[in-house]
């Protein structure tokens, strides 16, 4: 998808279409994510896990390298439209 101005064209299998925004709805939601990685500095951390987790929820003390991960909030998007998208 490329957000234009005026138009969202969309690709998808060799294709190209393009939508009128007034077309479309968008939804926006929250999305937790354990982030193995970097954390990017605008990512906001809403709670840490363990790489390794025990059935309790507890770091399972079997692994040295046990270590607490983040848990970021990042957005998910969702884009609808009656012509199928």
């Amino acid at each position: 998808m490329v957000f234009l101005p005026d138009k969202l064209f969309v690709f998808q299998s060799g294709k190209i279409g393009a939508l009128n925004y007034s077309d479309i709805t968008t939804e926006v939601r929250g999305q937790r994510f354990i982030e193995d990685e970097k954390v990017p500095k605008d990512a906001k951390v809403v709670d840490y896990t363990w790489k390794y987790v025990n059935k309790s929820g507890g770091a399972d003390k079997r692994f040295k390298d046990n270590r607490k991960i983040p848990v970021c909030l990042y957005g998910k998007m969702f884009v609808h439209s009656d012509s199928g998208l």
